[in-house]
């Protein structure tokens, strides 16, 4: 069921392309009164949001970060789904938001499956290098770029009548983000490679984590996309290290509420 008055935030995949058995790829679900956002959309967070007790038909938007496959695989699945889904194709209109490049990303994605260009609903794309706009009545949203791959990539902050929620997406140290997030009640950001690794350009560590979060003046923090090296050295202590505010690891079906009587 929705939540009345208050914005639900779910981390659906904690984890990065590397499989394990504790963390899927990449997603984040906001569950506003009027329907789902879905930040990415990794492999399994169709299934993740329906074991939280919402459901797919209910997402009114998708968010892309960017298009690794770990961010994107289930996006095919849900554009199937919302052609043949017995008894359940979809009519409503489904928001696309990404950044440049997306609508190229759609056409091929069609070109590779058929099936799954829509059918009986408009798909909407909004692109661009800093796309801003609404979701349904409740959330408004604005980016800025991220650095990581191709430069092709967003970090995204949600403004709702109840808090704000920032989702850094794959970035490494920017300023930017740091802009972006300033004030966020709720701070979701990457910690892929621990702090002494030589591996992590284009991605951030805990101790990067935490003082973009203390630059920022948010009020929690989350760590999100772990790899396994990461997730066994106690990010939390490195980034607690650096900040002065709650700092929770992530893990997959992660709740967390922003309402009018909570903190968090």
């Amino acid at each position: 069921m929705m939540g009345k008055d208050q914005i639900t935030v779910v981390i659906l995949g904690s984890g990065t392309c590397v499989p394990t058995g504790k963390r899927g790829p990449s997603s984040t679900a906001l569950i506003a009164p009027d329907g789902i956002v879905l930040v990415d959309a990794g492999s399994g967070a169709l299934e993740k949001l329906a074991r939280c007790g919402f459901s797919w038909e209910k997402v009114r938007a998708i968010f892309l970060t960017h298009f690794h496959v770990d961010h994107t695989s289930d996006l095919s699945l849900f554009l199937f789904a919302a052609n043949y889904a017995p008894g359940k194709r979809r009519r409503e209109p489904l928001e696309l938001i990404g950044p440049e490049g997306l609508g190229d990303f759609v056409r091929r994605l069609v070109s590779l499956y058929r099936w799954v260009e829509p059918r009986e609903y408009d798909l909407l794309l909004r692109e661009g290098a800093r796309p801003e706009g609404k979701v349904g009545e409740f959330l408004s949203f604005r980016t800025c770029p991220a650095l990581h791959g191709d430069g092709r990539a967003l970090s995204v902050r949600f403004d709702s009548p109840w808090g704000s929620v920032t989702i850094s997406g794959d970035t490494g140290e920017n300023d930017e983000l740091v802009a972006l997030a300033e004030g966020s009640d709720l701070l979701v950001i990457e910690a892929s490679f621990p702090d002494d690794s030589t591996a992590g350009d284009g991605h951030l560590s805990p101790a990067a984590a935490g003082r973009i979060a203390r630059k920022a003046g948010v009020k929690k923090v989350v760590l999100t996309h772990l790899y396994p090296e990461t997730a066994s050295r106690d990010p939390k202590s490195a980034c607690a290290a650096q900040v002065e505010v709650p700092v929770i690891v992530a893990h997959d079906l992660l709740r967390l509420t922003l309402s009018a009587t909570s903190n968090i």
